[in-house]
């Protein structure tokens, strides 16, 4: 099973919420996940470190993406949601026409 943090970070090109620096705290010895380090370098390391880490975070990499998509995202909501409000009122027209005819019987 992927791990979604693995995947936002792989994909974006990041590492951490706001740098590498956020994985210090957490991670014993000073290694990061494989998934911050594009390519590592084998005679130069064998694990992903701060120093061949990607050096963005994740957070504002992710918000950039979602800002410069947002009139395509706003633009899929709208499409959307006039397709509801018609199907809800084409069964309103339905139903009063089904209505009206079984009235008279």
């Amino acid at each position: 099973m992927v791990h979604i943090p693995m995947c936002v970070t792989v994909n974006l090109g990041c590492c951490g919420t706001f740098s590498s620096s956020d994985w210090e705290d957490i991670s014993e010895n000073k290694t990061l996940p494989a998934s911050c380090c594009e390519v590592i370098i084998l005679n130069e390391a064998e694990e992903c470190t701060a120093v061949h880490a990607n050096k963005e975070g994740c957070l504002p990499t992710l918000l950039a993406l979602l800002d410069s998509k947002t009139l395509i995202l706003a633009g899929v909501v709208l499409c959307v949601a006039g397709i509801q409000l018609l199907t809800i009122i084409f069964a309103c027209c339905l139903y009063g026409q089904f209505r009206s005819r079984y009235q008279g019987v």
